[in-house]
């Protein structure tokens, strides 16, 4: 656990845990992220790292290596950030093309999608929806313990358009409060 400030804009201390970087593909077709945000994971809520009220969003993995050293120094390092690589990548569009037409999700796109957006909405400021948030909250319990949902949606009566109207709330919210890091 370190002490570091959000930006040198902010004189809020931020009580770094631990970090991760995550890779978000919003493009259909293309599994690697199009990108990254950090999250700061291990404390009493995970978030992602902000500033000026917006969330942190990088086009590549070296602008946020130089965007640490730039505003963190030395004090936080990228040694501090868990999967570098960002192995974890969410696939938004593979997600979406999941929820129209899929009925298991083999390797738990969906869900990972919805714990991101868990983690990321709160930093946005927006309020789900109550008819997306009961949508969001049954589908994200029943692919935690169980990789079908086809015939979930069926027994549920939930729409498949309802559930990817949800999600694409989700990324609208979180792009509407984000801002795109530049060189």
């Amino acid at each position: 656990m370190v002490q570091a400030t959000q930006s040198p804009h902010s004189d809020t201390a931020l009580t770094i845990h631990s970090l991760a970087l995550i890779g978000l593909s919003i493009n259909s077709g293309h599994a690697e992220a199009q990108f990254y945000l950090l999250l700061n994971y291990g404390g009493e809520r995970d978030s992602p790292i902000m500033e000026e009220g917006k969330i942190l969003l990088f086009k590549t993995p070296q602008m946020v290596k130089k965007w640490m050293r730039c505003n963190w120094g030395r004090s936080i390092s990228w040694n501090n950030v868990a999967h570098r690589d960002a192995s974890f990548v969410c696939n938004i569009s593979e997600a979406l093309r999941l929820v129209e037409g899929g009925t298991v999700d083999r390797s738990a796109t969906i869900i990972n999608c919805l714990n991101t957006f868990s983690d990321l909405l709160p930093a946005s400021g927006f309020k789900l929806p109550t008819q997306y948030k009961r949508v969001l909250v049954k589908v994200a319990d029943r692919l935690t313990f169980h990789r079908e949902y086809g015939k979930f949606l069926r027994q549920e009566r939930i729409s498949r358009s309802v559930l990817r109207d949800a999600i694409l709330w989700c990324l609208g919210s979180v792009l509407a409060s984000s801002n795109f890091v530049e060189e």
